[in-house]
């Protein structure tokens, strides 16, 4: 239903949700880390000027350790400010410096993006803690709805993206209105009325695929639509054959309103705000429902469980991968003697997964690297041709899926029969997997 970036949108945001999870974990000692948030409204010149007069101004604290740790924070702030040029990025900026205890160890903290949604409040402190706080809102801004708002008076189209309200178009009409008098051209003048309502849900039919539709995609733009009204025309347009067929599909609630234009916009947003809040929910429900769908089937074309779905992502048979935001496996790669391997470990229960390794790991292994699961899917997408679905456990879908299946499952392009690929690694033939692949396919 919406276009192909959305998928982007979705693992960025689990990514900016990742880096505030970050940040309120970290424990800070005294008065002396810096948040610094601008939309892109600002200036990196002003930015930079601000912050070397606060480093001016912190000469005047008494405690000599507590000016240091001031001033060397607001410095590395402002040399993360000058590091992105002369010109703002388009969704502004996020700073956090500081020494800050992570992981049991006292460091220098120097955390700075451009998030991946827009900023829209400038905040800047120099305190105890990092502000999280203005970036929490973005992580509820990953929908884009359209709402009309539609009576015998004129027409409205708008857009609701988080808090942040657009309004596309307003258009007012003069219908004929109903009335007894006319006599014998009673008739004629009901026709003239028909006709005239006719040609105003024609011309909305018509706007609605100018302002929802995206030309260069030919996919809705918004995530759904509301119609909204006071009479019957919305009930009409929904159910017209004038209304584009794709954006049929999106219209996810019709509601009635005592007003017009933006009192009746406002209206709308109110009456539908149980929709806007499921409809997340319903996309999670969806492609769970379809994983559940091919294991009841026994379709052959899934998978779940670590081991497994590894093993498909390796032969490249895997199609989409469905994984829970909260997924707690890291990926670790170790060296023993001239030998490379991984194992992925769960950090809070100490469980560790050996997918096909024939190496028995040993205390003085060297770790060269680590990486939470996710992150590795999402960095290594199209090295695997995947599309990656990050769910929740909000919904019973979601429950299910985290509490049965691990959180952990695929749906795969061709069948594959799990069985035989785990008895024929088991067999140690790894030299003959390729010719073999046939035998459990």
């Amino acid at each position: 239903l919406i276009a192909p970036p959305t998928e982007d949108l979705q693992v960025e945001l689990w990514r900016l949700k990742k880096q505030i999870q970050r940040l309120e974990a970290l424990e800070t000692n005294g008065n002396s880390v810096v948040s610094l948030i601008a939309p892109p409204t600002e200036e990196i010149s002003k930015m930079y000027q601000m912050l070397n007069q606060e480093a001016t101004q912190a000469d005047c604290i008494k405690s000599r350790v507590n000016r240091q740790a001031v001033q060397t924070a607001i410095t590395m702030a402002a040399n993360r400010v000058m590091s992105y040029g002369r010109f703002m990025p388009k969704n502004g900026i996020c700073v956090f410096t500081g020494e800050a205890v992570e992981n049991g160890k006292q460091q220098k903290i120097a955390i700075h993006f451009s998030p991946c949604k827009p900023i829209t409040n400038f905040l800047y402190s120099c305190d105890g803690q990092f502000h999280t706080e203005e970036i929490k809102d973005l992580l509820n801004m990953d929908e884009t709805y359209g709402f009309l708002v539609m009576d015998g008076h004129g027409c409205m189209f708008a857009t609701l993206c988080g808090n942040y309200r657009k309004i596309l178009h307003k258009m007012l009409v003069d219908l004929p209105k109903k009335h007894g008098r006319g006599g014998q051209s009673s008739v004629r003048f009901a026709r003239l009325r028909e006709e005239a309502r006719h040609n105003y849900v024609k011309i909305v039919a018509e706007k609605c695929t100018n302002f929802f539709i995206d030309q260069s995609t030919n996919m809705p733009n918004v995530n759904g639509l509301i119609f909204a009204g006071s009479a019957d025309f919305k009930d009409v347009l929904a159910g017209s054959e004038l209304l584009d067929s794709r954006l049929k599909k999106i219209i996810i609630k019709q509601v009635d309103i005592a007003y017009g234009m933006e009192s009746g916009f406002q209206q709308a947003i109110e009456l539908s705000g149980d929709v806007l809040n499921d409809v997340k929910l319903l996309k999670e429900a969806k492609i769970i429902n379809e994983f559940l769908d091919n294991i009841a089937r026994d379709t052959r074309k899934f998978c779940y469980g670590l081991i497994d779905t590894i093993r498909c992502l390796e032969m490249g048979c895997v199609d989409t991968i469905i994984i829970w935001e909260e997924f707690p496996f890291e990926r670790q790669v170790y060296k023993q003697q001239d030998v490379e391997y991984v194992c992925y470990i769960n950090p809070k229960t100490g469980q560790k997964i050996f997918v096909d390794v024939d190496v028995k790991q040993q205390s003085e292994d060297e770790l060269l690297s680590q990486q939470n699961f996710v992150e590795y899917l999402v960095e290594f997408k199209k090295k695997f041709n995947i599309s990656i679905q990050l769910v929740t456990d909000n919904s019973s879908e979601g429950t299910q899926f985290c509490q049965g299946f691990g959180g952990l499952g695929g749906l795969l392009r061709w069948q594959v029969d799990m069985n035989e690929i785990g008895q024929f690694m088991e067999q140690g033939k790894d030299e003959d997997f390729g010719s073999d692949l046939e035998d459990f396919m």
